[in-house]
């Protein structure tokens, strides 16, 4: 590894442009180890307000998004919409009776997924979380 970085320094005449391309996939592989673990990430909101009363405030954060699919089951929230006109979002929420739970990532409609969404899931997912902490007031 010191060599690589070594040799990034000290390039020698015009064979440095070799290592360009070993340090973009490694910069791109770091950001996939930085990145990756956000998708799966669960965001607890803990709130004493009645399930019904946190279910009224996801409905009343619902019709601020650009919503394509929205499922209730129950406690379950299962919604995909899409923000800033670029990826859909798939927002999971889970109404428990001291907290809520919940979880956004890119959506990718046709099977394939990628790493680079910048940051969009993420944004999302803390986007929800302010929005009902705000409204929920606990």
């Amino acid at each position: 590894m010191f060599l690589f970085f070594y040799l990034l320094k000290h390039l020698p005449g015009n064979d440095g442009k070799i290592y360009i391309m070993p340090t973009m996939l490694i910069a791109l592989g770091g950001y996939g180890f930085y990145r990756i673990p956000l998708d799966y990430k669960i965001h607890v909101i803990r709130s004493r307000a009645t399930p019904d009363e946190k279910k009224a405030v996801i409905k009343e954060y619902t019709l601020h998004l650009n919503v394509k699919r929205m499922i209730e089951q129950d406690n379950y929230f299962n919604i995909v919409y899409r923000k800033y006109l670029l990826w859909p979002v798939y927002l999971r929420i889970y109404v428990l009776e001291d907290k809520i739970l919940l979880n956004a990532h890119t959506y990718f409609e046709y099977g394939t997924r990628g790493i680079i969404d910048f940051g969009v899931g993420p944004a999302a997912a803390n986007h929800a979380k302010d929005f009902i902490s705000r409204v929920l007031g606990d």
